[in-house]
């Protein structure tokens, strides 16, 4: 088997190409070089995490001031039932506290009554 002149020129190019492609793969693998990965946020991206985060914190206000006045309304009519108990009890609590009284005025009555129907 012979090989002409040409494949063997076509040899030594591939074999060139391969060997120069290897020292290159080789400098890159040495520790020469420095890699850097690049991160470019453009001004429409930082605009728009801008403005996302002042509306997040618009509304965590919006919330907070709600639920406070939520809070006071549950707190007021809390209060007003509160007083209108008290207001009930104190008047119960007088009403049983006569009662010994009224009970004894109307014994009295009956007592009185029945003496008169005896005389």
């Amino acid at each position: 088997m012979s090989i002409s002149k040409d494949e063997q020129r076509e040899l030594v190019d591939a074999l060139h190409r391969f060997s120069s492609t290897a020292d290159k793969v080789m400098s890159l693998n040495s520790g020469n070089t420095t890699s850097s990965i690049q991160v470019n946020a453009g001004g429409v991206g930082v605009w728009i995490c801008v403005c996302l985060c002042c509306m997040m914190l618009v509304s965590m206000v919006m919330g907070a001031v709600w639920m406070s006045r939520e809070f006071n309304r549950y707190d007021s009519d809390l209060s007003e039932r509160k007083a209108e108990s008290d207001r009930a009890q104190t008047y119960l609590s007088s009403i049983y506290g006569r009662m010994p009284q009224w009970m004894r005025e109307e014994v009295e009555k009956e007592a009185s009554a029945k003496l008169k129907e005896k005389e």
